[in-house]
């Protein structure tokens, strides 16, 4: 039997209230049920380290050079300064692999470090990016008249955030999506096998659970 993969996770959220935040917590709280090895690196209040067994938690704290996303989350203009650091901390929990939940600035982080470092990248989707920005600048342009606004937020929607984030997820060797419309989407193709392999993991997962 392989030896468990010693995993580095680079959530967007983790003490927020969203989504990703929730199945974070859960994927947090699995590896503590099993024991098995788990570095989770996530925003936090403050930086710190906290070790408690195979389960390391690496939280970074956010500057004020940042860009308001949600109420409770940012986007950190400077985040990268934590990038020497965090290359320490992965060396000596012994990443083998770096998965990454989206394109933040934790997850930005995750890609440059991955790429740093040689290891493999897993990507899971659990947001459409280009429809969230597409109603933010919906809202910004409210003042402009109809079509006009229509206009700019379609472009802007399908030319630059779905074509950016394409080529995000397109960096990760493995991309974890809900179906396999959205693995097309983000690839451009949907592997042979990958039906296969989605109800094998299906499977694999209710027998975890």
């Amino acid at each position: 039997m392989n030896p468990v993969p010693r995993v580095a996770f680079f959530t967007d959220s983790f003490h927020e209230t969203n989504g990703v935040a929730h199945t974070s917590r859960h994927f947090d709280a699995f590896a503590r049920r099993r024991g098995v090895p788990f570095l989770n690196v996530h925003a936090g209040p403050a930086t710190r380290l906290t070790e408690d067994g195979p389960v390391w938690t690496l939280e970074l704290d956010r500057s004020r050079a940042g860009i308001g996303l949600e109420r409770d989350m940012s986007f950190d203009l400077c985040f990268l300064r934590h990038r020497h650091a965090v290359v320490e901390q992965l060396k000596r929990f012994g990443a083998e692999l770096i998965h990454i939940t989206g394109p933040s600035d934790v997850g930005i982080l995750g890609v440059l470090l991955a790429h740093r470092l040689g290891l493999p990248l897993v990507a899971s989707w659990h947001t459409n990016i280009h429809e969230f920005g597409a109603r933010r600048l919906a809202n910004m342009l409210r003042f402009l008249p109809g079509p006009v606004s229509e206009s700019i937020t379609h472009f802007t929607e399908h030319q630059i955030i779905l074509a950016l984030s394409l080529r995000y997820y397109q960096l990760a060797h493995v991309l974890l999506a809900p179906n396999l419309e959205l693995v097309a989407e983000r690839l451009g193709s949907i592997p042979p096998d990958a039906g296969h392999q989605a109800e094998h993991q299906s499977r694999s997962r209710q027998r975890e659970l």
